[in-house]
Formats: structure tokens, C-alpha cells, sequence
């Protein structure tokens, strides 16, 4: 039961009675190939099919991105298909998917197994709702998967290796800027630069910086507006889509002094078009300037250093320095717990509490 192979057969008491029913199952899974009817009989395949159709609907109204649309269709067509797609609703069972998973884990990657299993948990759930699947199997396992809150400390760059980070990158992006023979294409290496001090000055991602143009920097009241990102859509190359990552809305945020110089050179050059402009005029490929900031980092010693962490850099910078989540949340545009999870370090020792703690037992404390 892998899913690789599905042959229709039917029993009945007699030869008459078993091809009445073969005839019948026949029927149902061709009302089920037109599209035409969902039931536990669907196919994993068809459930899929119309659970990226919802994904591409929400992509369309703004409240989903392309990149995970994209994503989730590469997962659908080289990994759920193949492995489950011949399979009835009915039968994809708990065990059956924890093997797929495991599959996918051991022959693909970690990663790859992460995604399938949010891709398959979202085509169960779409299954459930229409009457295909009585239950979401993948809901079973959430408890196996779930990883320890210590597994993955929250890395970032400390106070002590923040100076020394900027001047070795910034000395590696003028060496290659510097290449004579990649000639205007080396410009991109002057703009990660810029890049890279905006996401420490902010905390916004990647994608959603390099969206900027040149009225949404606002110098006199040192205010920088991020209410659009980049995306790559397929047929199109890169499209600036309103709104955030995930259809976040905007941010308004307030540039630290030391930023400022940087915002008001750029802000000059872009005059009304792109801040961050590629050589040929367009927008950069966020997922390129990612892959570079890597390689960046890995050249200058920094190899656990990439985009992400300069935001992680910022949330525990001010979760750090007495910021709430709250207001962590607020400058990241994410909620507390988010901030709580992926940018808040745990604290090894709180000396308000420990002094508190002293008056548990006050005669001890007068001894």
C-alpha cells in the first residue's frame, strides 16, 4: 500500500454480481477523475490537486504567497504523487503516512521531510473537510515530530561580534564589487552592503527590503515604510506583491541614528524607482542575495551566520535589552509568541527574580 499502484477490482457472490460492482467502483472513480464528486474513494492525487487549487485561490486574493504556492506544488508533484497519490482518502493512515515521512526524510533530507509533512497535513485536513478522510492522520504524529524547545538554541550575532561581522563583510562585498570582469552585474555586492545594515537597523526580511522604493524612506522623520515583498512567480520572474511575507501587513519603523546615512545615500540615488535596483534596472532576486550573504559568510568565518539571522540578531537584541515580546513583536511584525519561540533566548539567570526569592524565607535572610 505505497500508492505507487491501484488496481480497481471488485468480489461478489457471483461472476454477474462482481462485475455489477466493478462496473459500479468504475463509475465512482470517474465521477471522482471529472472532478465532479469528493468522497472517501477520492484518490490522494485529485485531493491534492485541489488543495493546491484552494492555495493558488488564496495567492490570488493576497492572503497566501506565491513562493508557497510554488513550494507546495514542487512537494505535491515529486513527493506526495509518486508515494501516495494512487491511494483512496480512506486509506492513508496514520502508519502509512509516518512511513512516507520517514521515506522522505531518509532518502530526500530533513528538510524535505518538513515540508512534506506540512504539505500532506494541509491536503488531509482538505480531505477531512469534504468527507474524504474521517480523520487527519498527520495530526496523529504532531506530538512525534515535535521537536524539543532546547533542540535549536536561538542563534545571533553577539554584542561582541557584531562590529567585527560588518567590517569583514562589508570587506568582502567591495572585493568582489570590485571584479573588473563581472563588470555592472558586480553592483549587487554594493547593494548587500546596504541591505544588510537596513535588515540589522529593522529586523524586516530579505524579501521585504529589497521591495522598497524610493517615497517609502521618509528621511525627516527617519521612518522607513515596508508594505510590500519580492517573490519569484513562475512565468513572471520577480514580482513585487503587496503586502508582507505571508500577507503580514505593513510596517512603519523608526531608523537608529547610526542607519541613517546609509537610508539618505540610497534614498538620493533611487529618487522615486527602486531603492535596490539590479543591474539590468529590475528587482533583485531575494533567494540570489540570500545564497551570496551565505557565501559571504562562509568566507569570512561567520558559516553558521545567513539572511535570517541578522533578523533573529535584532529580536534578541531587544528582548536582550529589556524589550518585551510584545514590543519585539511589534518592530519584527510578529506576534509575542513568535517572538517567545524563534528570537527570545532563554535566560540563565534573573537577579530581580533571585532577589524576590530571598524574602521566601526572611529569618534566613536575617541570619
Amino acid at each position: 500500500m505505497n500508492g505507487r499502484f491501484k488496481h480497481l477490482a471488485q468480489r461478489g457472490a457471483s461472476k454477474t454480481e462482481a462485475k455489477n460492482r466493478l462496473k459500479e467502483a468504475a463509475a465512482k472513480l470517474a465521477k471522482e477523475a471529472a472532478g465532479r464528486q469528493i468522497n472517501e474513494n477520492t484518490r490522494i492525487e485529485l485531493l491534492a490537486l485541489h488543495y493546491l487549487a484552494e492555495i493558488k485561490r488564496k495567492v490570488d486574493d493576497g492572503t497566501r504567497s506565491f513562493t508557497t504556492y510554488d513550494i507546495y506544488r514542487g512537494t505535491v508533484n515529486n513527493e506526495v504523487v509518486p508515494r501516495l497519490g494512487a491511494l483512496a482518502g480512506h486509506e492513508l493512515d496514520v502508519f502509512t503516512a509516518y512511513q512516507a515521512i520517514m521515506d522522505v526524510d531518509r532518502e530526500v533530507g530533513r528538510a524535505s521531510a518538513k515540508k512534506f509533512r506540512t504539505v500532506l497535513s494541509g491536503i488531509c485536513k482538505f480531505g477531512v473537510l469534504h468527507g474524504a478522510m474521517e480523520i487527519n492522520p498527520i495530526r496523529q504524529l504532531d506530538d512525534m515530530f515535535e521537536r524539543s524547545k532546547d533542540a535549536e538554541p536561538v542563534r545571533a550575532l553577539e554584542p561582541a561580534q557584531r562590529k567585527d561581522f560588518l567590517t569583514k563583510f562589508d570587506g568582502y562585498c567591495d572585493k568582489k564589487a570590485a571584479n573588473k570582469v563581472a563588470g555592472v552585474r558586480a553592483l549587487v555586492w554594493q547593494h548587500l552592503k546596504d541591505i544588510t545594515l537596513g535588515q540589522l537597523g529593522t529586523g524586516v526580511r530579505i524579501g521585504e527590503v529589497t521591495a522598497l522604493l524610493g517615497p517609502d524612506i521618509d528621511i525627516e522623520r527617519r521612518t522607513v515604510h515596508f508594505g510590500y515583498h519580492l517573490v519569484r512567480v513562475a512565468g513572471k520572474g520577480i514580482v513585487r506583491m503587496p503586502g508582507r511575507k505571508g500577507g503580514e501587513p505593513p510596517l512603519t519603523l523608526v531608523m537608529p541614528s547610526w542607519s541613517v546615512p546609509m537610508w539618505t545615500r540610497v534614498k538620493e540615488a533611487a529618487g522615486e524607482g527602486i531603492v535596490f535596483p539590479a543591474w539590468s534596472g529590475g528587482w533583485l532576486d531575494p533567494s540570489n542575495l540570500t545564497k551570496r550573504i551565505r557565501s559571504a559568510c562562509d568566507a569570512i568565518g561567520y558559516e553558521w551566520m545567513s539572511s535570517r539571522m541578522l533578523r533573529h540578531t535584532v529580536g534578541t537584541h531587544l528582548t536582550d535589552n529589556g524589550h518585551t515580546s510584545n514590543e519585539a513583536g511589534d518592530q519584527l511584525g510578529n506576534t509575542a509568541e513568535v517572538v517567545d519561540k524563534h528570537y527570545r533566548r532563554r535566560q540563565v539567570a534573573n537577579r530581580k527574580i533571585a532577589h524576590t526569592l530571598e524574602s521566601m524565607f526572611p529569618e534566613a535572610e536575617a541570619s
